[in-house]
């Protein structure tokens, strides 16, 4: 029971943090604080245990268009959460993703010197019929509008 506990308690703490830092901010912020910005579809997801005892995701994304940055044809990045065997661990303020959605993604390097996203759940824009839905823009608007503030920074 005082497993349970302490992890259940290490869980709300860890929760709690990461809500603090969350904060809506600009697409400049975004940009500004990003090291690669990539279009795509999400081409797979795998999650494992990681060093700090949590469940992180890597997702994989098949590049359309590189917005900023060095990327590849295949960028992966991680994220918090996701599923190792029956258990489940959710983040509120990470992003979710799944196979064959489009999406567009801020990312940044992480300590392990792998991708990670920037900003939790504001580092995701969802790609539906043509429109990046989280800023209600179309695709190209939207990219031209994040290259140029790439370009001036």
């Amino acid at each position: 029971m005082r497993k349970i506990f302490t992890f259940t308690f290490a869980l709300l703490l860890f929760a709690a943090a990461a809500f603090a830092a969350i904060y809506p901010v600009s697409d400049k912020w975004m940009v500004n604080h990003s090291e690669v910005i990539v279009a795509g579809e999400v081409v797979s997801i795998t999650s494992d245990y990681e060093a700090d005892g949590l469940i992180w995701s890597y997702a994989t994304i098949q590049v359309d268009q590189v917005v900023m940055g060095l990327a590849s044809d295949q960028v992966t990045f991680k994220y918090q959460g996701g599923t190792v065997g029956d258990m489940t661990l959710r983040v509120s303020t990470s992003p979710t993703f799944e196979e064959g959605e489009e999406v567009l993604v801020f990312l940044k390097s992480a300590e392990d010197g792998t991708l990670e996203i920037t900003n939790w759940v504001l580092s995701k824009r969802t790609l539906v019929d043509g429109r990046f839905i989280e800023v209600d823009k179309p695709y190209h608007e939207y990219i031209d509008e994040l290259t140029e503030i790439a370009n001036t920074r």
